[in-house]
């Protein structure tokens, strides 16, 4: 039987109204928090990678980037809404206080973030799309409303990275692909070669996508046609990719350096704080435990796919599979990667839930299981509107950093040499600052004859203050540095977010022969 038999289709107007509900549930979600947070400063640690590249595109006219650890598609959409971005300086000016070039990638920032919160809103439609063509009407308004208020999706819809425009890309290559099984349309596949090139050029690891149309085509054709067919997609979609980011032929050595970069960092040398085994494990424990009870019936609703095996499910679950096993071989471990997995989950979730309304209506005890199963689907979805929207609330709270930043302007005099690592304060011209992404850098000897003052961040130092902390040199470097005089401390709290912030003065003339030459500091203690 058809499931798209079995789904009420409703009227127009109720599926419209339903519909409407989740994309303003969603859009609040997302757009809530996120958009302003941290400005003027920039707090995420992705978010510069793609902001100074289209800016200094925007500026200079040039594409040539010659830098692939990302690849180009999402920073030239950036870089082309610059001009459309300009008119919102003036408001940005008045909201916030800062030198024009902060106020300028605030705004720059600011209309990214937009960007991303649109692109996550309308993936909410883009599970009713695909759920509805694949499964009917009822598994597509609950899958839009499980997507909605999904935590994890809502979470990295408000940051300019790539994480949410690939899985937006991941659903249009999937809708090409059920519309092209379901019509015997080889144009349809084509497409669907063309959006996941559209996918790869946004996120690399996303144009595995590709596998949908394929699997599409293995369902349709055999021998000869399917050899030609599969290789006219992939040709299609190895040209988009490369019309996404062109100069990767051009600059090829850069960029099979940047592709080795990224193997190797991801799968031998590792990022510290976000390794470990079992990453299969824990991707699937983040999964669930992102989000939960949302994460466990998106869970579900994947089994499920399992069980029932319809070709639709097939042409899901070729990409959802190979894409885990692709994060899950690395042993840096991002629970942001899992982003390009959870539309289409969402997806098959809204399918096992209104095939569950449907068994509901049919049993025996009909009159009490369906009223009892909808409030349980009702209260699974509030609880993730809830953890979101408190996620949202963080966001809006004050910045351990932002009060860092009063606090040095306040009681460090200006001209200080103060050394600092990332995930502390952005601080003005008026100090003398050295700037590393830890302090583990350089040895303590080094730190100490560079700066009157050391910045730390728990950001970095608390991922090498654990049991099974891999990195004992660099602990053994904040180790030292702790010994110094704390003069302030910023811890978050109910009322404050972000990383505790420890400013530690550097004592008069510990500096001794030091790796700068000896020159000793500038203020007594």
């Amino acid at each position: 039987m058809n499931l798209r038999t079995v789904s009420a289709p409703g009227p127009v107007a109720g599926i419209f109204l339903l519909l409407s509900l989740a994309l303003v549930v969603g859009l609040g979600l997302r757009a809530y928090g996120g958009i302003t947070w941290g400005l003027p400063e920039r707090f995420h640690h992705d978010e510069p990678a793609i902001i100074d590249q289209a800016a200094r595109i925007a500026v200079t006219r040039n594409p040539d980037i010659q830098w692939f650890i990302y690849p180009s598609l999402y920073i030239y959409l950036q870089a082309a809404l610059e001009p459309i971005g300009r008119p919102l300086q003036p408001l940005v000016d008045q909201a916030y206080d800062g030198d024009r070039e902060t106020l300028v990638k605030a705004r720059q920032l600011l209309v990214g973030r937009i960007v991303t919160v649109l692109i996550g809103t309308a993936s909410i439609a883009g599970v009713f799309l695909l759920a509805s063509r694949s499964y009917g009407r009822s598994a597509g308004l609950l899958g839009a409303a499980i997507l909605a208020v999904h935590v994890l999706h809502v979470k990295n819809s408000q940051w300019v990275t790539t994480d949410v425009p690939s899985a937006a890309a991941v659903l249009g290559a999937g809708i090409a692909a059920i519309v092209g099984l379901q019509t015997r349309s080889f144009s349809w596949l084509l497409a669907g070669g063309v959006v996941a090139g559209l996918a790869a050029g946004v996120k690399y690891p996303v144009g595995l996508s590709v596998l949908m149309p394929l699997m599409a085509a293995a369902m349709l054709w055999r021998g000869g046609e399917l050899a030609r067919n599969c290789g006219a997609i992939l040709l299609v979609a190895g040209c988009t990719f490369l019309a996404t980011t062109p100069y990767a032929l051009i600059h090829l050595e850069k960029f099979l350096s940047a592709m080795q970069y990224n193997a190797e960092h991801h799968r031998v040398i590792g990022h510290p704080g976000a390794e470990g085994p079992d990453t299969w494990k824990w991707y699937v424990e983040r999964f669930i435990l992102a989000s939960p009870p949302v994460g466990a019936l998106m869970a579900a609703g994947i089994v499920y796919a399992l069980i029932r095996h319809r070709r639709e499910d097939a042409i899901l679950a070729v990409f959802l599979f190979a894409y885990y096993a692709l994060i899950a071989a690395q042993i840096v471990r991002w629970e942001r990667w899992l982003i390009p997995i959870v539309p289409v989950a969402a997806a098959l979730a809204g399918r096992l839930a209104a095939d569950a309304l449907q068994w509901a209506r049919r049993v025996p005890f009909r009159r009490v299981a369906a009223p009892a199963l909808s409030v349980v689907l009702v209260l699974v979805l509030a609880s993730g509107a809830l953890q979101a929207l408190e996620y949202d609330r963080t966001l809006t709270l004050n910045d351990t950093r932002h009060e860092a930043r009063q606090w040095i302007a306040d009681n460090i005099p200006a001209g200080a040499r103060i050394v600092k690592e990332f995930y502390t304060p952005t601080l003005g011209s008026e100090y003398e600052v050295t700037k590393y992404f830890g302090l583990y850098q350089h040895s303590f000897e080094q730190l100490v004859c560079e700066g009157d003052y050391l910045i730390a961040s728990s950001f970095n130092f608390d991922r090498y203050f654990v049991p099974s902390d891999p990195y004992p040199e660099r602990r053994e470097v904040y180790e030292r540095v702790f010994e110094l005089p704390i003069r302030h401390e910023i811890r978050p709290g109910a009322d404050m977010a972000g990383p505790r912030i420890v400013i530690l003065r550097v004592p008069t003339g510990m500096c001794q022969g030091g790796e700068s030459g000896g020159v000793p500091t500038r203020f007594g203690s």
